[in-house]
């Protein structure tokens, strides 16, 4: 079995040491190691040793089923792989239950908070079992592979820019009980970063936060998907320390139907309307109502007037009046954000 991971600090995790038997082989690879980002997302190459595993009467068929594979990393430390801890953030089409030997993973790691992901070396947890077609067709699971490498988590180099940098205020958005909140963001960009921020808060007073740690990197010239995902807001849920996770957004939800979005790219401290606004186009989309909002986010090509490899505001903000659609100084039922991009030029890299 082939397991290549690409890390950070010209670091990279290869291993083809092969596979000889098909019963349960557990074995530890400590010494391949890989340094990491946090807040940000790797791709795992897995390819199969099918053609050693079987003989060659049964190894056709076989290989037509894909195994199941999964990555865990014991991020807190605590010597156990919690469900929480698996990292598998997106499967190719690749791998799927009719393809070969070749899986493709991403996998994402998260922003270090010295308690759910600390930083520094962890383990790594790599298992092959079989897929559940095969299970269901074959009655039998003759094939379990673990394997355990080394990753070591670093943060990203902060950058300090910002603090010459005066934003206005977005306003004072009120969270309340049949009204919607955001449940979700997710911007996927270049050099394995990414914003992917599930986070969940309700203030009836002013619902905003300031979430400019998490950073994600973008190409000029180039158009970028944002997806936002809402949920239906219930008071009760957050008066109880115990509350389960928030129901997304349903029909019975009040929903707030404006979503939009700037990015100050001259950094200049404000957000203009005309060249730094992105809004959500309900004419080509109907997944609105259950909560769900793709935004397309066109980069613009880098000149003067927009800085290069600087820090740019982006700013989300989810309100129910057509008045509240703007990026300062708002009154409404809804919520704001704001992020960090840094954009790069395409054609240095």
């Amino acid at each position: 079995m082939l397991v290549h991971i690409n890390g950070e600090l010209e670091t990279q995790l290869r291993d083809e040491t092969t596979t000889n038997i098909v019963i349960s082989d557990n074995r530890n690879r400590h010494n391949f190691a890989v340094t990491l980002y946090a807040d940000a997302v790797y791709s795992v190459r897995i390819q199969l040793d099918c053609s050693r595993q079987y003989d060659s009467d049964l190894r056709q068929a076989d290989c037509n089923f894909a195994h199941h594979v999964n990555v865990w990393i014991d991020l807190n430390d605590d010597g156990q792989f919690d469900a929480s801890e698996n990292r598998v953030y997106h499967q190719s089409s690749v791998n799927t239950e009719i393809s070969g030997d070749m899986h493709d993973l991403q996998i994402f790691i998260p922003i270090i908070d010295d308690t759910t992901t600390k930083a520094g070396q962890h383990r790594l947890r790599l298992s092959v079992i079989r897929s559940e077609a095969y299970r269901r067709q074959c009655g039998n699971t003759d094939h379990v592979e673990t394997r355990e490498y080394t990753v070591k988590i670093i943060p990203r180099k902060i950058c300090r820019d910002f603090s010459r940098l005066t934003y206005c205020s977005p306003g004072n958005f009120i969270c309340s009980t049949g009204s919607s909140a955001i449940f979700s963001v997710q911007l996927s960009g270049e050099q394995n970063s990414m914003i992917h921020d599930e986070m969940t808060r309700c203030s009836s007073i002013n619902n905003y936060e300031d979430r400019s740690h998490l950073a994600v990197k973008l190409f000029d010239n180039k158009i970028y998907r944002l997806q936002i995902q809402l949920y239906c807001v219930n008071i009760k849920d957050y008066e109880n320390p115990h509350r389960q996770e928030p129901l997304l957004v349903g029909t019975n939800c009040n929903l707030a139907q404006n979503l939009d979005v700037w990015v100050d790219l001259n950094n200049d401290g404000s957000f203009d309307e005309s060249t730094e606004r992105f809004s959500y186009n309900d004419q080509h989309y109907d997944d609105n109502m259950k909560g769900y909002y793709d935004l397309s986010i066109a980069i613009p090509e880098i000149d003067e007037e927009n800085s290069v490899n600087k820090p740019h505001k982006m700013r989300i903000i989810l309100s129910r009046d057509e008045q509240s659609r703007q990026p300062c100084n708002n009154a409404d039922y809804g919520e704001a954000r704001d992020y960090t991009v840094h954009i790069l030029r395409k054609s240095y890299y």
